[in-house]
């Protein structure tokens, strides 16, 4: 029917036809021929050209029926995707969150377990510092408190016999206990505040000399009778920022400490300086040294590790502990330097004003 209609509306399939039943009329045969092949041709020229343009637009129709089923297949895939990113998101989001919190609480048990652990060291050091305050109080108190007992007796004694040399050594011997009474109990005393923390703390100017020059006179009788001479080598107009009462503790512990492990013939020099705005406090000696392995816990209080000194001098231990604690009560820091018979150098640093 399209091909019929283009026939009549197109004018040279209408002229090849009427030419063609023009000369069959006339008996030109082969003329009317000649027109009908034309028209024929004509004919097939049409229907190819119609069927090029049904083709082209069926598959235009059908591309773009395609293309819309592509692209709602496309759009279906992306929100499936979506609803499926969006779920893995959440899966990891929940993952980490739970991740965090229990790495959150490993830290929590963590930090308790350690707060336990170090509770633990604590007591178990307290315990071991009770037993032996316990055992200087039973034992290096007791004897030269046990050294007074009679001493009107036996001074009646050496009167009446008028052995004034055993006299004069028995007065000796008696100030070296009272000297070593009195030391071993103030140091436990100023052990025990610093352990309270209720330590007095009144930090002032304090000149450094004199108080070296108070504390070397203490020591004046042990040392000449070990021979060992006494040195202060400390400016007149040094002056520290410290509690007085801690600064005495501290030098005489050093310098007891000193005169105790120093042969006869030995000497103990005090010395202080201004170093980078610090004081630097130094008490030295010739003695017979440490070992690096006793320096290693030199200011802790353990059992056995005072030894005698070269006289047969008897020592707790607790001295060096002491001034450790009462060092940092003051803010400043302690270090010691020391070789087998080379003598020890114990450096105190202390704030100034």
């Amino acid at each position: 029917l399209q091909i019929a209609a283009g026939d009549l509306t197109d004018p040279v399939v209408s002229a090849h036809q009427s030419l063609a039943e023009i000369y069959e009329e006339l008996g030109d045969f082969e003329v009317a021929l000649n027109h009908h092949k034309q028209y024929h041709e004509h004919i097939m020229r049409r229907v190819n050209e119609t069927s090029a343009t049904a083709a082209e637009e069926f598959n235009v129709q059908y591309g773009t029926s395609e293309k819309e089923k592509t692209i709602d297949k496309l759009e279906s895939t992306n929100e499936a995707l979506s609803v499926t990113n969006r779920n893995y998101f959440l899966a990891a989001l929940g993952s980490a969150i739970i991740g965090l919190i229990s790495f959150l609480i490993y830290l929590s048990i963590r930090k308790k377990n350690q707060l336990i652990t170090q509770q633990k060291n604590q007591l178990e050091q307290l315990n071991l510092t009770k037993d032996r305050i316990f055992a200087i109080i039973g034992h290096d108190m007791r004897k030269p408190a046990i050294a007074f007992r009679g001493i009107g007796k036996k001074v009646n004694y050496l009167l009446q016999k008028q052995d004034y040399a055993t006299l004069n050594l028995l007065g000796n011997e008696i100030e070296k206990d009272a000297l070593s009474l009195n030391k071993l109990t103030d140091n436990l005393l100023n052990w025990a505040l610093t352990q309270k923390d209720v330590m007095p703390y009144n930090p002032q100017s304090l000149a450094v000399a004199p108080m070296v020059e108070e504390v070397l006179l203490i020591f004046n009788l042990l040392a000449k009778e070990k021979q060992i001479q006494l040195v202060s080598d400390v400016p007149r107009d040094l002056k520290v920022n410290a509690d007085k009462n801690a600064l005495l503790t501290i030098i005489r512990n050093l310098v007891d400490n000193a005169v105790k492990y120093t042969p006869n013939g030995g000497e103990v020099r005090v010395k202080a300086v201004k170093k980078a705005g610090q004081l630097l406090l130094q008490v030295e000696d010739t003695g017979v040294g440490m070992s690096e392995e006793k320096l290693k816990d030199i200011f802790l209080l353990s059992e056995g590790k005072s030894e005698v000194g070269t006289a047969g001098e008897k020592g707790t231990g607790l001295g060096l502990h002491l001034i450790h604690e009462l060092v940092k009560l003051n803010k400043g820091k302690i270090g010691v330097e020391s070789n087998p018979n080379q003598g020890t150098r114990f450096n105190v640093f202390l704030p100034m004003l």
